[in-house]
């Protein structure tokens, strides 16, 4: 595998992104948390969103992880 000029072979830039992606996931999830305790009223449908974006957030982990270079 070629070295990029940053020194990072393409398959470790790729995983990071992918685990960035995995954060900022986590992130937003936590955001419709405080969302849904901010605002009772919407609480259902915040809630449902936050699930949907941990569930992306595992699903980046895996993807970063079975395409490791060294995985």
């Amino acid at each position: 595998m070629k070295a990029r000029r940053d020194g990072a072979a393409p398959g470790e830039r790729v995983c990071g992104v992918i685990m960035s992606s995995a954060r900022a996931h986590e992130r937003a999830a936590v955001l419709l948390e405080r969302m849904a305790a901010a605002h009772p009223e919407e609480a259902e449908l915040h809630l449902q969103a936050a699930v949907r974006h941990r569930r992306w957030a595992e699903r980046d982990r895996e993807l970063a992880e079975r395409y490791a270079p060294d995985g």
